[in-house]
């Protein structure tokens, strides 16, 4: 059985996205299949970029209406209806985020399938035994039951999230409040808090050579 052959399986009965699925219907052997997976990724990859850039445009918008309530620039309704912008420009950062992530971990899978399928091409010209080739398979879909698992866990924080709504006048009071540094912020959520570490080790990182002698130092 070819390559090809033991990938129907994998690209059939498991919960790869549909446009990846696709690209093995419509080819009919490794290489074409290659070619269509290394297209999806770029195409994966400019939507991304567009995503990003959407987030950077509305995380601007959202900190100059952050700035006019923190320097008290409007008042009265003016201040009412800034208010509600932010929480909706909030709102609709949380779900370019989720999009972005959902994209991002798409690309992962996409870029780990082309490595497992040139892997396998591998073993198969080094003569290697065929059930070795298909440990490599199984492998990839025990791995990928994860992926879907964690996707699935996102899509159920997302639709218990509350739809776009007007806000009353106590949640603009609290948001006013929380703005202004008057009231405490949101706990971060487990990965903002990775984030932020990543942030902070990268932003305080040195020289390897400064490293080892603040090292050295210490010891």
């Amino acid at each position: 059985m070819s390559i090809f052959e033991k990938l129907g399986r994998l690209f059939t009965d498991t919960a790869l996205p549909d446009e990846t699925k696709d690209v093995f219907l419509n080819t009919s052997d490794t290489r074409e299949l290659l070619g269509g997976l290394d297209k999806l990724i770029t195409r994966n990859e400019l939507r991304l970029k567009q995503l990003n850039k959407e987030l950077e445009n509305l995380e601007e918008m959202e900190l100059e209406n952050v700035k006019k309530i923190q320097e008290g620039m409007v008042s009265g309704r003016a201040k009412n209806n800034v208010l509600r912008s932010v929480k909706r420009q909030r709102a609709q950062l949380d779900n370019l985020e989720q999009r972005i992530e959902i994209y991002d971990r798409n690309i992962s899978v996409h870029l780990n399938l082309i490595g497992k399928i040139q892997q396998m091409e591998a073993m198969t010209l080094a003569g290697v035994d065929e059930e070795q080739i298909d440990d490599i398979i199984l492998d990839f879909e025990s791995h990928f039951e994860e992926y879907t698992e964690t996707l699935a866990a996102a899509e159920g924080v997302k639709t218990e999230r509350e739809p776009f709504k007007s806000a009353s006048e106590g949640e603009l009071v609290e948001l006013e409040a929380e703005i202004k540094g008057e009231a405490q912020p949101l706990p971060r959520s487990e990965e903002d808090e990775k984030l932020r570490k990543l942030e902070k080790e990268i932003v305080s990182d040195k020289p390897p050579a400064e490293k080892k002698a603040e090292a050295e130092e210490e010891g």
